[in-house]
């Protein structure tokens, strides 16, 4: 090796070749002029067009730790150089860790002028939106976060979005769902507004009923003690410890529960969710936890939701290349998450598959889209670790596979839906059914819109006086009253939900292809019953489970720190003699059990829906309260109950009360 084509500074000692100044693209061959300009490769430095060396990439081995513009084969090459760098490194970290030379993983990321100029931008731009300062200035900030959002993921990150046909996939499916049932902005706005009054009348159900939902899982196997005991043991790694954006706080939190952090990958991409792998060594057993959805490369693979066969054909031929024998099995799954589970398979198997050689439980943890890779993941492992060798927990995890692979992944994989969450119901037919029943009670709902703003107008006029107990009016919807300029600005127009232009489609639904996929695996389904927490397992056609009911927590039920307290208040529950106070019903009573006042009191409307909202009961003694009469919150241990909830102002302040 000569002098000349050595450098201390690079990786490998190695400098970058020198460019070479031709003529035409190395790659098309078309000659360079005005109108075709000339880029050189930094790896091989040979010339070409803009078209075939648009690609960026650090070249550590020549020294270039900023990004370098290299051609198509190129970054080819070196994607794979990394890939087995990384695979390498990997694989290294598990025999230091059997051996017991591992020492404690750290993040080799440089705090670069970049990020220290991005806090600084971020914190001036949080300080900006506290401060009353002026539209415009305010204007100013958003725009530096939305040019924050595009430092974050980049500009292919945006290509991934806009450029791609992502985003026309899932309008197409979205146009299936919504066919013959809104025609215009003006519908979609109205049904929006109608769901609101949807939530209400769902709300109702429960409450006039309060053993509604344990009436619908009655006959239905509850969840053990030792069942629960074993998956709240490995719960807080995918629910908690993974959604840290720190990789040294990850593996802090991870080792006050006895696990050792072998690796983690915190950069995700388009089909390429975060993960770790963390090892117990007292109880052998090695877990791969998988992030859910919080990234918008996350949202870009939740997206790709068509079924298609799993495992892919490329992934069939990889895998009778490297193991020399071919696979016997193919299936239908949600296309981004089953490519994502595939390229998870091949970053992780070498690591897996030492670890189990050496006696090592193997188990995939996953929420929501972490979830469903880790239970389509255990097909792929099965195929190399053999059948019964692995074993996933699934957290909210979304209808992502065929009955043929439920069925396949039944053994291995449990799959935990708490209440109300969206997510595991969020499938085109039942998106469509929900909208049909919204749409069928349309005059209802128009029947409260008008009594609502109605009484909005009316309280407008006294400039929003506050009402006192005993004072409460009922307001009728007014007509043909006057209201100010001001006022209407506000409220716009209250004279029609416009419903009326929606199609009938609540009469006979198009005959619309719709797909059925389902949540994988055996299935918990965690409901409440006067206010306690309680799991059964379902099957997975369970009507609770597949209908999409609008309730105002099936967003907050996929949250999931959510989860984890829920399964805790389950086994706490279980696991307490006494049981809680039957709840009255919402139709027992016109007033609260505690004021003696209606029960919207307090609102601006006094109408059925509004009602509805203004309805609570107490968890203590399970009496019908308004909303300013159960303010407080208490821990009810006597219930399993060790989270603050709801109480009546007489429970909370009866201090011979056992709690």
């Amino acid at each position: 090796m000569t002098p000349e084509a050595f450098d201390l500074n690079s990786k490998n000692g190695l400098l970058a070749p020198p460019k070479q100044i031709e003529p035409a693209c190395h790659s098309c061959n078309q000659s360079f002029g005005i109108k075709l300009f000339r880029y050189n490769c930094d790896h091989c430095g040979y010339s070409f067009c803009n078209e075939h060396s648009s690609n960026s990439s650090a070249l550590p081995k020549y020294g270039i730790m900023t990004t370098a513009r290299m051609c198509d084969p190129c970054y080819e090459q070196i994607k794979i150089e990394e890939k087995q760098e990384r695979l390498d490194w990997r694989q290294k970290r598990v025999q230091e860790f059997l051996v017991g030379e591992l020492i404690p993983y750290f993040d080799p990321t440089q705090d670069t002028n970049v990020d220290k100029a991005a806090r600084v931008i971020k914190g001036a731009v949080k300080v900006v939106k506290a401060l009353p300062v002026g539209h415009a200035i305010k204007l100013a900030a958003t725009a530096i976060d939305a040019a924050g959002l595009l430092r974050d993921v980049g500009l292919a990150g945006l290509a991934g979005l806009y450029l791609k046909e992502d985003l026309a996939q899932a309008m197409n499916a979205l146009s299936k769902v919504m066919d013959g049932m809104v025609v215009s902005h003006k519908d979609a706005a109205a049904t929006t507004t109608a769901c609101y009054y949807h939530m209400s009348y769902m709300r109702s159900l429960r409450g006039n009923d309060p053993d509604l939902e344990f009436k619908q899982h009655s006959g239905m196997p509850s969840v053990q003690d030792h069942e629960l005991a074993v998956m709240l043991r490995y719960a807080p790694l995918a629910l908690s410890f993974i959604y840290e954006e720190d990789a040294q706080q990850i593996q802090l939190l991870s080792k006050t529960q006895g696990w050792t952090m072998l690796y983690i990958s915190l950069k995700s991409s388009i089909e390429k969710p975060v993960f770790g792998i963390f090892i117990h060594q007292e109880r052998r057993e090695c877990v791969l936890a998988i992030r859910g959805t919080k990234s918008l490369m996350d949202c870009v693979t939740d997206i790709r939701q068509d079924l298609v066969p799993f495992p892919s054909e490329s992934w069939t031929r990889q895998f009778a290349t490297a193991f020399e024998r071919s696979v016997d099995f193919s299936f239908l799954a949600h296309k981004g998450m089953g490519y994502a589970s595939e390229w998870i398979f091949w970053e992780t198997q070498q690591t897996i598959q030492t670890l189990h050689q050496n006696g090592f439980k193997v188990l995939l943890l996953g929420h929501s889209l972490g979830a469903a890779c880790a239970a389509l993941s255990t097909v792929l492992f099965e195929s190399v670790l053999g059948e019964g060798q692995i074993q996933a927990f699934a957290f909210a995890t979304p209808c992502c596979s065929s009955v043929e692979l439920c069925s396949a992944v039944e053994r291995s994989t449990i799959s935990v839906i708490l209440r109300d969450d969206i997510v595991p119901r969020a499938t085109p037919k039942s998106m469509r059914t929900v909208l049909q029943e919204v749409v069928a009670k349309k005059e209802n709902y128009e029947a409260f819109f008008k009594e609502d703003m109605a009484a909005a107008q009316e309280r407008a006029r006294g400039a929003w006086v506050p009402r006192k107990r005993g004072e409460t009016q009922m307001v009728q919807p007014s007509e043909g009253k006057e209201i100010n300029e001001s006022t209407n600005e506000v409220l716009g127009d209250a004279d029609s939900l416009h419903l009326e232009e929606i199609d009938l489609i609540a009469q006979e639904p198009a005959e619309v292809d719709l797909p059925e996929p389902f949540v994988p695996g055996r299935i918990i389904h965690i409901f409440k019953h006067h206010g306690v927490a309680k799991g059964c397992w379902v099957p997975r056609d369970f009507p609770p489970i597949r209908n999409l009911g609008l309730f105002e927590n099936l967003l907050e039920d996929h949250r999931s720190i959510n989860i984890l307290e829920m399964l805790c208040e389950v086994r706490d529950v279980q696991r307490c003699a006494q049981e809680p106070e039957k709840w009255v019903p919402f139709t027992s009573t016109d007033q609260c059990m505690i004021c003696a006042n209606d029960f919207t009191w307090n609102s601006t409307s006094s109408s059925e829906a509004q009602r509805n909202r203004d309805k609570f009961n107490c968890r203590r003694c399970g009496h019908l309260i308004c909303n300013d009469c159960s303010l407080n919150m208490k821990a009810i241990p006597c219930f399993g109950l060790q989270k603050p909830q709801r109480v009546c102002d007489r429970c909370f302040h009866d201090v011979s009360l056992a709690w």
